[in-house]
């Protein structure tokens, strides 16, 4: 069984381009921390002082 907990959503214009996305733990229980992590390509060169991630969180 399969189960999507984590979906990126981006398209062309974002300049990274996900390869992966990994949830820790795997099944999370509400209300505990979780991690993500993000692998990718950087398209164009990025200033990390001004950069900003934007994580949509919604509730089902």
């Amino acid at each position: 069984m399969s189960i999507r907990l984590v979906e990126d959503v981006s398209d062309g214009t974002y300049v990274l381009d996900s390869l992966a996305v990994t949830l820790t733990p795997a099944m999370p229980w509400l209300g505990h921390q979780a991690r993500w992590e993000l692998n990718g390509h950087l398209k164009e060169p990025v200033d990390l002082t001004r950069v900003t991630c934007d994580v949509s969180c919604p509730l089902p």
